[in-house]
């Protein structure tokens, strides 16, 4: 659904089957995602425990989530969280997910950049969660929709933005472009204010 410091951020209370309820005070949230399979590949996002999403974690399949190592330490302390389950939502729907995966901390809000890594877990875009309240239904619909497509290329590569075009459209011809940008470009993108205070802060130093 979008990508590291792309400057969107979906979030969503959880709960863990076989855990109390979280009160109205706790603090129960954290960051998500949908991606598709390959997903962790191309990123070049390392798991620390467990499998990544396959082409077989399809809408019929068990409902599997991955999830980083920073919800791990909020929810489950010090236990395998490999093999239990959570949902968003509502308690009700605490046993949708089964956790498939951890995998390591990785920033992908792109706010708050002087604390720790969040709370984030993945979905596959291949499943959707059937919410009986209209509102969360027509919501979780919105969300299974992936508007992000990734290009893995060997390190110092460059490709002509038009032959990337030419590769997706091969892939799907009616599949609307409206960018393409590197990572790198947009992960820099979010630190020009601390980068041009650097900047000026050079500059008065070499002053003095």
């Amino acid at each position: 659904m979008y990508t590291p410091l792309s400057g969107e951020n979906w979030g969503e209370g959880i709960y863990v089957e076989g855990k109390p309820e979280p009160g109205p005070n706790a603090d129960n949230g954290s960051g998500w995602s949908r991606v598709s399979s390959g997903f962790f590949e191309t990123i070049g996002s390392p798991l620390v425990r467990g499998r990544r999403f396959t082409e077989q974690d399809t809408a019929h399949s068990r409902h599997v989530a991955v999830i980083n190592d920073a919800l791990a330490r909020k929810f489950f302390n010090n236990e395998d969280p490999v093999g239990k389950h959570f949902g968003k939502g509502a308690m009700r729907y605490a046993g949708d997910y089964e956790i498939v995966g951890v995998a390591k901390d990785a920033r992908y809000a792109d706010f708050d950049f002087t604390q720790p890594v969040g709370a984030f877990f993945f979905l596959p875009q291949s499943q959707s969660t059937e919410y009986a309240e209209p509102d969360a239904a027509s919501t979780e619909l919105r969300r299974t929709t992936c508007t992000i497509s990734w290009v893995h290329m060997q390190p110092g590569a460059r490709l002509p933005d038009a032959q990337v075009r030419r590769a997706l459209g091969s892939v799907d011809p009616g599949l609307p472009i409206r960018r393409i940008q590197s990572l790198e470009e947009q992960v820099a993108s979010n630190f020009s204010q601390q980068r041009l205070i650097a900047r000026l802060t050079s500059c008065s130093a070499s002053l003095r």
